[in-house]
Formats: structure tokens, sequence, C-alpha cells
């Protein structure tokens, strides 16, 4: 359920401009603005255009390749930060068109591996490190392109399908993994050398299982060293872990039948290894990780001079996190630091940024805000570099010509995202950005130049060229969609709420653009309120297309952030732990008796929506909080923590062996007597992520307690219902339920 674009464009809407227009009606009237309809939302290509994507950086860190459609084909392009020239490399449909050629009759599965969380992940392109070759995947086999020679040739030929293509640092070899193991490819001789042999399915070598993917974002799992000779992997025995079925019904006869590797909550994980293998003579050695094997090893990488591994020890309460230096040929270790916290140890930053061979800056809790700390390599901290009652959300890059970094924080608000500078020692910190909204930048690590893309309440998602100083030298991308100029945009408005102890909790509303103060309206609630999340900030999200015309057709959107989301400190933050469910209702319902007392708000028409852990936190509210909430959708959600993984669900609640009661007390389905609105269940039926079961569960609760309630089922969607005819059904089901139950409209 880890949370976590370019895509989005849309027409910049000046705050004076819709203050003069609401305040002249006449001029509204001799201006006719267009209407939203379910046909514009469901359309993807109504209010959208070509966008670049794909960006990589250059070695020079003045230049970077990226992908734009033009003429209907795809090309590789690169642009030119210093004069903000671009020039076409390659059209890339031609390129993929002539691979395809060679393998004729090949297609990519329908769905992803139920045991991974996505294909796209596993087969991006990756660039060498000079920029003068890039390797991707099309049809199961991996492929090099020739930057200079703008030609490709397969390197692989295989149906099972080879992941994660990464190059040697000499750039000889290409490393990848396929079926479980570890192989390379001699870009010289075209020959293939397989570097471990599984002894069963059960042994994943260089791969990461599920849970690892999907809860601490490790997906590759091996590492190359300097030398382009060791590579340093992770091997994962998922033997230990219980199966879940998953059947596709759309196939018949008879359902096809997946099993995956999904270990629950106080359930066994994979037993995980270290270890460093030779690519020439294939001789493998084990790093000491200690005796415990219940634990868990976050991230992997070698020093600067390829003379140790740097990994990250994490214990099974994730409580402990070491950073831990190991030798590759004694496997030894010792720990250089030691990052603890009695709830839960944050990893929402990179841990670890090398500075050079000798120093190295780590991000901690350590005065309750997430900040920076410059080690040496003995692991002495040599001093603090950023403090303050805010947060270092990002760190984009690192200038080693000026020895200061450029950061991403929350520094001038929790709402807000804006890019900085500042010096190692903790000097010169200096904000580069001064537009409210979210800023976030793209450095090269040696460069003289970041990319910045930028959204606001009011400005849609936009590229610009910075230098270090935080001048914009080019505009990359403004993001117009002039289709949008024909609309009358409803526009977020940001405000606190205080709760009856004394907390300030953040929120947005949404009013209709001809929003009349003598009326009465509905409000659904939108809703995540995950611990480390965060729904209410300034920038373009609250302006979605759905939103926009619910907005239209006379419903108030409203979002809050509960305790427990992100950007406001650990002790915020924390409250949560050993207790999901509790505040996040408790704070949503603060938000509802707030809205209550305003005079244009229908008291008795309040619904809340939302997905994934939304979905959670909607199904609570609606038999925790009856009384303020009266029509819900609930989303693919958990309806018991039981019924989680192991990762993610014990961060924040423990085991279920050491939490009974309150696995008990924050499960949806052992409330659902208690149900008294409108409620839309819906789920994906091949879900790997939050099985159906959780659903299948609260339905046979619903019906012993003789609860009325809608239910959409979709066949062969994983997490979320994203094949296109599926998606649209779904938001036009969504839409259709929302208007009869909010509005009375049929």
């Amino acid at each position: 359920m880890a949370s976590r674009g370019l895509c989005l464009r849309v027409v910049v809407v000046s705050i004076a401009a819709l203050i003069f227009l609401a305040a002249s009606p006449s001029i509204l009237r001799a201006q006719e603005k267009a209407k939203f309809t379910i046909d514009d939302v469901l359309n993807p290509m109504k209010f959208s255009r070509p966008s670049p994507r794909g960006f990589m950086w250059l070695p020079d860190g003045g230049s970077f390749l990226y992908f734009f459609r033009d003429e209907d084909k795809n090309w590789l392009w690169r642009y030119d930060c210093a004069s903000g020239g671009k020039q076409k490399v390659a059209n890339w449909t031609e390129i993929e068109e002539g691979l395809e050629a060679q393998r004729p009759g090949r297609e990519e599965p329908p769905m992803n591996d139920v045991n991974s969380t996505g294909r796209f992940a596993r087969t991006r392109l990756v660039m060498s490190d000079d920029g003068s070759m890039l390797v991707g995947s099309l049809n199961f086999d991996l492929y090099v392109f020739d930057v200079a020679a703008r030609e490709a040739r397969f390197i692989t030929d295989d149906l099972v399908g080879e992941i994660f293509p990464s190059f040697s640092p000499d750039r000889k070899k290409i490393a990848y993994a396929r079926g479980g193991d570890l192989y390379y490819v001699d870009l010289a001789s075209g020959e293939e050398k397989r570097l471990t042999e599984r002894p069963g399915c059960h042994i994943l070598n260089g791969v990461s299982d599920w849970v690892y993917e999907e809860e601490l974002g490790l997906r590759q799992s091996f590492w190359w060293a300097p030398d382009s000779r060791r590579i340093a992997f992770l091997q994962f025995d998922t033997s230990p872990i219980k199966t879940f079925p998953i059947t596709d019904e759309l196939t018949s006869p008879v359902a096809d039948l997946e099993l995956q590797q999904y270990p629950k909550a106080g359930e066994p994980n994979s037993i995980v290894r270290l270890g460093v293998i030779d690519s020439e003579t294939g001789e493998a050695g084990w790093i000491n990780t200690g005796v415990d094997t219940d634990i868990y090893i976050t991230r992997v990488g070698w020093l600067p001079d390829g003379s140790k591994i740097w990994y990250m020890w994490l214990n099974r309460d994730q409580t402990r996190l070491e950073l831990r230096f190991a030798c590759p040929v004694s496997g030894n270790f010792r720990t250089v630091v030691v990052d603890e916290d009695p709830a839960w140890v944050g990893m929402r930053v990179d841990k670890l940024t090398w500075v050079d061979g000798e120093r190295f800056i780590w991000a901690a809790e350590w005065d309750g805000w997430q900040h920076l700390y410059l080690f040496d390599i003995e692991g002495k901290r040599l001093g603090q570099i950023t403090k303050g009652e805010w947060e270092v959300t990002d760190i984009c890059g690192f200038d080693p010509t000026w020895s200061f970094l450029i950061l991403q924080t929350s520094e001038v608000s929790p709402l807000e995202r804006h890019i900085y500078s500042v010096g190692l020692d903790g000097g010169g910190f200096r904000q580069l950005t001064t537009e409210e909204g979210i800023h976030r930048a793209d450095m090269h690590a040696t460069g003289a130049y970041f990319i910045r893309n930028f959204s606001s309440p009011t400005t849609p998602p936009r590229i610009e060229i910075c230098n270090l100083e935080g001048e914009v030298l080019h505009v990359f991308d403004d993001g117009r969609i002039p289709a949008l100029d024909d609309y009358d945009l409803a526009t977020p408005e940001y405000f606190t709420v205080t709760a009856e102890d004394g907390a300030t909790l953040h929120a947005v509303m949404t009013k209709p653009p001809d929003f009349d103060p003598n009326k009465k309206y509905p409000v659904l609630v939108l809703i995540y309120g995950g611990p480390e999340s965060q729904a209410v900030t300034k920038s373009w999200q609250n302006r979605g297309m759905f939103n926009q015309l619910l907005a239209q057709e006379g419903i108030i959107l409203f979002r809050i952030d509960n305790r427990g989301t992100a950007a406001r400190g650990r002790d915020w933050c924390r409250i949560v732990h050993r207790n999901l469910g509790d505040w996040e209702i408790r704070d949503h319902a603060e938000g509802v008796k707030y809205l209550k007392t305003l005079p244009y708000i229908d008291g008795d028409k309040i619904g809340i929506y939302g997905g994934s852990y939304g979905g959670y936190t909607t199904l609570l509210a609606m038999v925790k909080a009856p009384e303020h909430f009266k029509v819900g959708v609930s989303a693919y959600p958990v309806t018991d923590w039981r019924l989680y993984d192991t990762i993610y669900t014990e961060r924040y609640m423990d085991t279920p062996a050491d939490n009974p009661e309150v696995y008990k007390v924050s499960a949806p389905l052992n409330f659902a007597a208690n149900l008294e609105g409108k409620l839309l269940l819906i789920h994906g039926t091949m879900d790997n992520n939050v099985h159906v079961q959780n659903s299948i569960l609260m339905i046979e609760e619903l019906v012993k307690a003789g609860k009325r309630f809608e239910l959409m089922l979709y066949p062969r969607e994983r997490h979320g219902i994203r094949q296109s005819h599926r998606r649209g059904y779904n938001t036009r089901l969504i839409y259709d339920f929302l208007m009869r139950e909010l509005r009375g409209i049929k």
C-alpha cells in the first residue's frame, strides 16, 4: 500500500479573474462556459496533450534524453539545458517496430506477474553511465540501442523474459535476472553466462519478493561493484511464506489459478541472504548479517572505492535500523550508524547519500523532524546539516564543486514543497523557488542544472530548466491544455479546522463554480488517511476532471489530513502507532462537525469516498460514525489488518499476537451491523495487493447483519480498476451512485 506526473496539463486560471467573474453575473452570461459531462471525463483525449516522459540525464549534466510524440510517432529527443535547444535522436516507433518484426507472434502477458507489483519498473529503459547506450525490454527480450548509430539489436532470445537490466560500470556487460536467477551477457561477444542456479522455484536470486517490492520499494536486488567484476545480490527463500490463491474466472471452462507468495501480518517472511559473486569465476560468498534471520535488508550498495558492501539491516519490529559495512571476502561486518524509534524508523527519504569516498549523509528524525546529518566513513557524526520544525522531503542532488546540496523541504508550509540549497556544514541555507505550490527537482549528480516540475491549485504541472541559483532558464513544457479554456473550473479553498483537543487540521474544499451561499449543498469527503501520506497539498491534484464534474453538479468536495499523515513531524505521525483507524475517523468526524456549522452545507447529505487505505477508512467511517457519513464508496478496502501484508501492517500495528484488541476494533467487518447509510463496495477479483478476500468477508458480515448495500466486482483486475473499458464503467458507476444518493438524481 505504498503510497506513493508529468502528464496532467491545464490552462492557468488567475485568482483575480475568478473573483472578477464571480462578481459580474452579466459577464458570466455573456461568456457562457461549457459544462463538463461524464463523457468528457471518460474521454482520455479530451483534456490531455502529448507530454514528455522518460527523462534521462546525460553524463555531462547539461543535457538529457527524453521521449515525446510528434506526428503520431514516439521520438527520442535530446535537450540542451544551456541553449534550450532540442533535437530528434531516433524515431522510437520505428525502432520498436523493427525489433518486433524480429520476434513475430510474441505478445506481452495481459496482466502483471502475481508476485510482482508491476512490469514497467522491471523492464524500464536504462542508460549506460557514458550515455552511449540504452537497454530495454520488448516482447520478453532485452535489446541495446546505440545512441550514436541510432540502431537497436536484441541481446537475448528467451520466452521466459529478462528483468532489471543493468550495465556494468565499464559498459562491457549487462546483468539481468531471469526465472529467479542472475545472468549477464558480454556485449562484445554476445555470450550469455549464468551466475546463479536456484534449486527450486522458492528461491529468488537478485529479484525481491512481493512484499519487499511493495512496502520497501526494493525491486532490483543486485548491484555491480565499481570494478565491473563482482555483483552483490540478495537471495530470497520464499518457502516459509504461505501461498494465497488468486483465480481468473475469465478463462473457461476452468478458471486459471495463480499462487501468490504473500506474507500476512504475523506470519513468516522470506529468509533473506546477502551474497557476492564473481562474474568471471562464478565463485560466490555470503555476508554475515547476524544470527537472527527474521529481519529485513532494506538497501544494499558498494562503497565508492568498492572495498566494502554497505547494507541496511532492519529488525522485524522495524524499530532499529543499522547501516553496516561488510567485507566482500570475509563476510564480516561492522555497524556504522544506528537509527532507532520506539514506534517505527521512518524511511520516506533515501536514508543514505554519498558525498565522496570519506563522507556520507544520513536522513533521520532524531530531533523530531526529518533532517540530514553528515558522517565520516568511520561512523562519526560530523554535524547536522538541516534543522527546524519542518522536514526534508527529498534529496534532489549534490554539487561537488561547491559542496552544497539541492533539497526539497516543507519549510514554507506542510502544504507546500520548495527547493533549497544548503552547504554540508548547514550554512547558506537558501530557498530557490518562490511560487506557492509544489516544486520538484531532478538533478544530475555533477550537473549545473535541474529540471523543475511545478504545480499549484491554479497551475497544472509545468516543467522548467533551472540553474543551481534557482533561476528559470527555459520553460520546457508550459502544460497548457487549450480545451479547458472553454470550461469554468472550480478552485480549491484551503483552511484549517481546530479539533476539540486544540489540534490544527489542514483541509481543502472545492465549491461549485456557480456557488450560491444561500443554497444547501451535499458534501463528498475524499479520503485516504494512511500513515505518512498527505492529501491536502497546494498542488494540481485537487483539480481533477472527475472532481470538477462533481463540483459542477452541485457537490462540494472536502479533504482533511488527519493525525498520522506526513510533513507535520515525528510526534504527529507516530500517534497512530498500534492504533490504525482511530485518529483517521476521529479527525474526519471533526471535519464533518465543522462542515455542519456552515449555513450552506446539507448535514444530512455527507458522503465519503476512497480507495485502498481510503477504502478501509471509508468503510470504517460508515460503520463507526454513521451519524456523520450517510453515503460511502469503498474501493478495494482492507477490512481486517490480519489480512494485509507483514511489512506495512506490522510497521504501524505490530503483530496480531502483540496487539490483538486493536486488530479487532480497527476491522470494519467487526462492525458491519452498524451500517446505516448507502454503501457501494468495489473490488477487482485478481487484486494481488488487497485481496478480494477482504471484501468477501465484509460481504458475509453485512449479509449476516441483514444490511443492504451495492457491490461491483471487476474480473481480471489487480489493485485499482485500470483496464480502460472497466475503468470507464467504474467511473460512470460511481458518478451515478453519488448523483443518486447525494443529489437525488436517478
